[in-house]
């Protein structure tokens, strides 16, 4: 009977870490992808603010505005934009890497931080036993000398 007990906590246990665990990933997800979006969302902000600086430049040098897509054309006729493209690709090529072990390995990593919090507790469980044990035995020689003594 004991151990069905144990079995059904263990089972309600891993049941309700595993929704914890699934929603903690759900929401880091999330934040991740609006963090993205707000990323794309600055980088076109800052492409539109560069543009109206070199415009104001541009226009107070008397020169005619350069467009950030003449930028891109004339980089890519140097090449120096594929260069940076690519490093930015392995980039992000190795950021999704890191991504998906970092997922792949969170439950072990779960299961070792819960097993290591775990085991604290019982030893601290078993210190604090320890220490009442100890305490209630010295409870119980003193009531007795008390005892005694009459």
């Amino acid at each position: 009977m004991l151990a069905e007990i144990a079995q059904r906590v263990d089972a309600a246990l891993a049941s309700e870490t595993t929704k914890y665990f699934m929603t903690q990933a759900d929401v880091t997800c999330q934040k991740l992808q609006a963090l993205f979006r707000k990323q794309a969302v600055e980088g076109e902000q800052f492409s539109a603010e560069l543009d109206t600086q070199m415009a104001a430049v541009c226009a107070s040098a008397r020169v005619a505005p350069i467009h950030s897509m003449e930028l891109h054309e004339a980089e890519n006729e140097l090449g120096s934009a594929h260069q940076d493209r690519s490093m930015l690709e392995a980039f992000e090529a190795e950021e999704r890497r890191v991504w998906r072990v970092a997922q792949r390995d969170m439950a072990a990593n779960e299961r070792f931080s819960l097993a290591a919090a775990f085991d604290l507790q019982l030893r601290r469980v078993d210190a604090e036993w320890s220490a009442h044990e100890e305490q209630m035995k010295c409870d119980y020689l003193a009531e007795r000398a008390e005892i005694e003594g009459r």
